[in-house]
Formats: C-alpha cells, structure tokens, sequence
C-alpha cells in the first residue's frame, strides 16, 4: 500500500505557509506597498485561521459549516469593494458621499449583532 507523509501533514504545511505570506503582506501593507492581491491574502489568511484551521486541528476533519463562514466573511468585508468596482470602475476610496450614508435604528443595530452570533454558534 502506497502512504505519503504528505497525506497526513499538508493542511498544516498550507496553513502555515498562508500565514506566513499573509504576515509577509500585512507588513507590506503597513509600509503602504501593498497592492490589491497582496490584501487580499492578508484577509484571507486571517479567515483561514480564525474559521478553518481551529476546526480542522480539533475535530481531524472539516465540515461543511467552516467553509461557509470562511465564504460569508469574505464577502462581508469585500461587499463595499464590488460596490466601489461598479460605481466607479476602480479600487480606489472617494470622499465622502452622503448618499451613502445610512442610520439604522438600534434594533436593527442589535438584530444584526444577535443574528452574526447566533449563526457562529
């Protein structure tokens, strides 16, 4: 029977070898050098480890619900970059633009935040 260690230990090697990029990218981004794709590691490294890896390491496997998150976050964070892309046809933050401006009333506010914990449970 053929077995590789490779088999048993390359979700650490992937894991660790994204963080390290990512920590690599988040200096360059502290220095202001950091481009578009260069963030985009440094966030998906950090969901990588806050929603897969803990479940991975602990349960030996992963289901479907981390993957999930992982996804969902992204576009949580990345959803006003989509709307700047298509207003604007760039990356690039504008000044401010009162249109945007949107004032909740405080049960949405608290919906929203008991509707974000009770999906991560």
């Amino acid at each position: 029977m053929y077995f590789s260690w490779t088999w048993l230990f390359w979700p650490w090697f992937l894991a660790i070898s994204l963080a390290l990029y990512g920590l690599y990218c988040l200096r360059k981004h502290f220095r202001g050098e950091a481009n578009i794709f260069e963030q985009l590691v440094v966030v998906t490294s950090t969901f990588t480890w806050l929603t897969l890896v803990p479940p991975a390491h602990f349960n030996g496997y992963l289901e479907g619900r981390p993957f999930v998150f992982f996804f969902v976050y992204h576009y949580f964070f990345f959803f006003n970059v989509s709307v700047r892309k298509r207003l604007y046809g760039d990356y690039y933050p504008r000044s401010h633009d009162p249109k945007w401006d949107v004032s909740p009333s405080n049960s949405h506010r608290l919906g929203f935040c008991v509707g974000v914990m009770a999906g991560s449970i």
